[in-house]
């Protein structure tokens, strides 16, 4: 059975490298590599007299067209088409195209893969999965505001004695005596206790919290 390749220069908006192209067609085993500058209208007729065995059609823009015509031809057993227009010919590289349009159209021209085995599983909303996530998500929507509320009660009753104070500064500069027997002095909270509720906790439980009311 023959082997055939239809192309489109697309009204010469695609530079084709007519002799490059027949070489690589003859190679993927294609018995005639023909080309057009209009297949999609008045060449239209052409296509569907010339078509024969299986048929591969570079444009998929016009795929609906061309299928319909070429429906009509008794001549032919297969249609496949392609598309080199939007992922070569039109592409930056457009003038140096031949060769992945060469490529595309020897790839097109391979057999089609062996279909993979599916197996139909209907688990009727029973797996693990889809429990735990209904669990957490329902959990979720109780925490939440709870964890936004103790943050606030959280903020409210320490946020008296965690404002930044002079004494953090020697506090900070002492290393908070790691370094020393010194004991710092500090009030009812060291800079380094002020650092983890302002970053620790405001900080990270606005986001948490921002992002989860978001959710």
């Amino acid at each position: 059975m023959s082997r055939q390749v239809h192309l489109c220069t697309c009204n010469r908006s695609i530079p084709l490298e007519r002799h490059a192209l027949a070489e690589a067609g003859q190679f993927a085993g294609a018995g005639a590599i023909r080309t057009y500058d209009a297949m999609c209208r008045h060449e239209l007729a052409r296509l569907a007299e010339t078509a024969e065995g299986d048929t591969v059609v570079a444009c998929t823009q016009e795929m609906r067209l061309l299928g319909e015509a070429l429906g009509d031809a008794k001549r032919v057993s297969t249609v496949r088409f392609v598309n080199v227009r939007e992922t070569a010919g039109w592409s930056k590289q457009g003038t140096f195209s031949g060769p992945k349009i060469a490529a595309l159209v020897a790839e097109a021209m391979l057999p089609e893969p062996a279909p993979t085995p599916v197996v139909n599983y209907r688990s009727g909303g029973q797996t693990l999965f889809s429990w735990l996530a209904t669990l957490s998500k329902t959990l979720h929507n109780f925490v939440g505001p709870v964890f936004v509320v103790g943050c606030l009660l959280l903020f409210l009753t320490f946020v008296r004695d965690n404002w930044p104070k002079a004494v953090d500064l020697k506090w900070i500069a002492a290393g908070g005596g790691l370094f020393n027997d010194k004991h710092i002095p500090s009030e009812r909270f060291n800079a380094g206790e002020k650092v983890w509720f302002w970053g620790g906790v405001m900080l990270l439980g606005i986001i948490v919290g921002g992002s989860g009311l978001v959710l």
